[in-house]
């Protein structure tokens, strides 16, 4: 397995995570459901967890992929630019999380508490989120502003009219 694949394989962990956590962390409070809550606050733990081999992963993936055909630098170093920020943040978040399971595990959670989570998750989750988007760009030609649907399978450097026959 390869850093690019490694990459790939877990950088979803995270921010599914954090989804599954904000609609869980959203049902809790709309429930009083505490059991909802903390099991909520275990996925924010895990993926602050995860999102450091995906973190850490990213530089050699860059290596293995910079130079195959359809991969666009400036996607590369928009996402490389915006990951450390949503790396941290979602660290901090599952530190944070894992403060409130550990400060509340034998006393009631505070319905205070799941909020903050929630609203830490939600900015977290956006953040973690357009990097993602920024990700997907990298070889996703199809779904970048600055690609014309023509210009998909051009190698670098070539113009439009010189497409790439897989040879």
């Amino acid at each position: 397995m390869t850093a690019a694949h490694l990459h790939l394989a877990l950088n979803h962990a995270p921010l599914f995570g954090i989804l599954f956590a904000v609609l869980g962390l959203t049902w809790a409070l709309a429930r009083k459901d505490e059991g909802i809550a903390r099991a909520s606050l275990g996925l924010l733990v895990l993926a602050g967890l995860l999102v450091l081999p995906v973190y850490l992963s990213g530089e050699n993936a860059e290596d293995i992929v910079e130079d195959q055909v359809g991969v666009s630098h400036d996607a590369i170093e928009a996402h490389e630019d915006a990951a450390l920020g949503a790396a941290v943040a979602v660290g901090l978040l599952g530190l944070v999380a894992l403060g409130l399971l550990i400060g509340f595990r034998r006393g009631a959670l505070p319905r205070s508490a799941t909020a903050t989570a929630l609203m830490l998750a939600l900015a977290a989750g956006g953040w973690i989120g357009y990097v993602a988007n920024l990700g997907g760009q990298i070889n996703h030609p199809e779904i970048r502003e600055d690609t014309s649907a023509s210009a998909v399978g051009v190698p670098r450097g070539a113009s439009e009219g010189e497409r790439y026959d897989g040879g």
